[in-house]
């Protein structure tokens, strides 16, 4: 009766369930580095992101100096200049356009999660390129009622000596 035997050896068994627990064990392992792996490539992303969203924030602070320097002291004076002291009184309207402008809103990479500080990133991207460009026309506007400025000066004067 040798093929009716049931299998009941004692070191058998000890054998099967070595096995299944060595199997269940590896499992685990695998399974806890596995989710160590996920957890520091989303810290390393969250680092990454956070630093590039630091070095946008300081071209945006850089553009922003640049622009509230010029807005709050040429341009506060050139802003000064009416319609009747330049040749050319449309420089006059294009300042004061140029120099109403608001400017956007601040945005600033204190969130928490990387897709959030990209969304963030963006916006302060925006806002660096709307200082960098205002800038650039407030500046042409500046200079442009500065030199109509200094033709009409020098227009009447030519015409008080002249008479």
């Amino acid at each position: 009766m040798k093929g009716t035997r049931k299998t009941t050896d004692p070191g058998r068994r000890k054998r099967i369930a070595i096995i299944g627990v060595s199997a269940l064990l590896v499992a685990v392992l695998a399974a806890g580095g596995a989710v160590a792996v996920y957890r520091h490539s989303a810290s390393a992303q969250l680092a990454e992101a956070r630093e590039a969203c630091a070095r946008s924030s300081e071209t945006l602070r850089v553009a922003r100096n640049t622009y509230d320097t010029l807005h709050d002291q040429d341009a506060a004076e050139a802003v000064k200049i009416t319609d009747k002291q330049v040749a050319d009184g449309d420089t006059v309207t294009v300042l004061a356009a140029a120099y109403k402008e608001k400017t956007p809103d601040l945005a600033a990479c204190n969130v928490s999660g990387v897709d959030q500080l990209r969304e963030v990133m963006g916006r302060i991207e925006q806002n660096a390129a709307w200082y960098d460009t205002h800038t650039a026309d407030l500046s042409k506007a500046v200079d442009a009622v500065n030199e109509s400025h200094d033709a009409k000066t020098l227009k009447d004067a030519k015409d008080a000596l002249s008479k």
